[in-house]
């Protein structure tokens, strides 16, 4: 009977033990209101999150016409790494980033090494003088000897433009020391006694004992070391001339000063030069007669400018001008044009839209930029011509010839 009874009350306890198992199976794959809140409230989250990033990268492959043009769009028409080059290429961000991190990883070391020592030290209440440092520490964190104490002791130790004069500026953090030393006090003194009474040395016990004891702690006030030295341009500023010695953090500095200054100066810039543009305006003309006299005649017009020849039909001559007076020329070329004998077919003149003058603007012609590489060898290498084919001349010349012939040759050097 007692088995019997035992194994009822076991296929009882197991049929509990599975409807309770569906039970929550059920309440599991049950969606409620309130998970479809929570799936709804973190995606809008993730898209606001996102969305910054995601038109900060796209605003970085834009051009400037196009940014100015469209604003930011979802993916740019033309991408272009041209604003990475003029970043890492055009100045001295790639070094700095490599002197901050050379500065963080050397100032941290050299930062952990003073606070953690100190900090050891300050924790054994039978250290003597004990009270008296940490009172000269926690005075340092209300009372600063100033930017031109420093200065001068820096200087008069002569590391002045010197790299470890910025590790020496923030070695010391007396709230990172404080941190450590409640850390050191915390630890249970059972362990050091036992370790003592086993022969371990002061130094043992603080390397293989305190501070394996000691690894939260250590990784807290080393996050804010390396925050400290990351985020410091004060200092480099004031101490580095050079600007090979910079961080990261002075050079985008200097990137923004940069910046800032030349887009106080474009509005001005723009509105002089849209005020000039805006003056102009093309006339096209056709007349009759010779290519040159044409020319000639429209060239007397005074605030004519940039004549160009657009097509040759028999006697018929069309081209254009730009007028740079700001007022209407028609009248004036068409008298020019007849004094000249060359009578007008047709005259017409256009003023510049906005479009046109945004693009003149932002846009920079190829064309300017080839008479100054093209104009400025031409008369080396005309002088250059006259030197070469003098000298040969010299060694060919008879000995025999009459007195006529070095008076002809001599003229012709003269006149070349």
């Amino acid at each position: 009977m007692t088995a019997i009874s035992s194994n009822r009350a076991d296929k009882k306890a197991e049929k509990l033990l599975e409807r309770e198992i569906a039970r929550k199976k059920r309440k599991l794959q049950k969606t409620t209101a309130f998970d479809v809140f929570n799936i709804i409230f973190l995606l809008i989250l993730a898209f606001i999150v996102i969305v910054p990033f995601y038109y900060t990268i796209v605003r970085s492959f834009l051009t400037q016409q196009e940014f100015i043009m469209n604003g930011t769009t979802l993916w740019p028409q033309s991408p272009t790494i041209g604003n990475y080059r003029d970043i890492f290429v055009g100045t001295g961000l790639l070094r700095s980033f490599f002197n901050s991190v050379l500065y963080t990883v050397t100032g941290t070391i050299f930062s952990m090494f003073l606070a953690t020592t100190l900090a050891y030290g300050l924790s054994k209440k039978n250290y003597p003088g004990r009270a008296l440092f940490q009172n000269m520490i926690v005075f340092t964190m209300y009372f600063g000897g100033g930017v031109v104490p420093f200065f001068l002791l820096v200087k008069d130790l002569g590391l002045y433009g010197n790299r470890f004069a910025v590790v020496i500026a923030l070695a010391f953090n007396a709230f990172n020391m404080i941190i450590l030393r409640n850390f050191f006090e915390s630890l249970p003194p059972d362990l050091e006694e036992a370790a003592m009474l086993d022969g371990a040395s002061p130094f043992r016990i603080f390397w293989q004992i305190d501070l394996p004891l000691m690894k939260p702690a250590l990784a807290t006030v080393t996050l804010y070391f390396i925050v400290d030295r990351w985020n410091e341009w004060f200092w480099s500023n004031l101490l580095f001339l050079d600007s090979k010695m910079w961080p990261m953090q002075l050079e985008l500095r200097q990137i923004l000063w940069t910046s800032s200054a030349l887009a106080a100066d474009v509005p001005a810039e723009l509105g002089r030069r849209t005020a000039q543009l805006a003056a102009r305006g093309m006339i096209a003309a056709t007349a009759l007669g010779t290519k040159e006299q044409i020319l000639a005649a429209a060239a007397k017009v005074e605030g004519l400018t940039d004549l160009r020849v657009t097509a040759e039909k028999g006697d018929e001559v069309s081209f254009t001008a730009t007028s740079t007076a700001g007022a209407d020329l028609r009248a004036a070329l068409s008298k020019a044009l007849a004094e000249a004998g060359c009578p007008v077919v047709s005259l017409t003149s256009d003023t510049m839209s906005l479009e046109d003058i945004f693009l003149q603007i932002t846009e920079t012609a190829p064309e300017e930029a080839q008479p100054e590489e093209t104009e400025e060898p031409a008369p080396e290498a005309a002088a250059v011509q006259p030197e070469q084919s003098a000298e040969p001349a010299e060694p060919q010349a008879p000995a025999d010839d009459t007195p006529e012939q070095p008076e002809a040759e001599n003229d012709q050097k003269e006149e070349e």
